[in-house]
């Protein structure tokens, strides 16, 4: 389910960076976004189980202060 509009995420990439956009490249865009979260809660799921918990809490997840 895409949060963004397409005309949005275009424009904030024109915004942001001067890059123009199509439909597909945003698809691979998402791909990607849905692949690393899916790692990222796979890791805090794992460190939830380690330390005895059911519910994965922000110190579980491997998110750096950079990010």
């Amino acid at each position: 389910m895409p949060v963004m509009g397409v005309s949005k995420f275009e424009g904030f990439f024109r915004a942001a960076a001067s890059l123009d956009v199509d439909k597909s490249d945003i698809k691979r865009y998402n791909d990607f976004l849905d692949t690393k979260l899916h790692d990222l809660f796979i890791i805090g799921r794992a460190a939830a189980k380690a330390n005895g918990r059911d519910i994965i809490e922000p110190t579980d997840l491997p998110i750096t202060k950079g990010l």
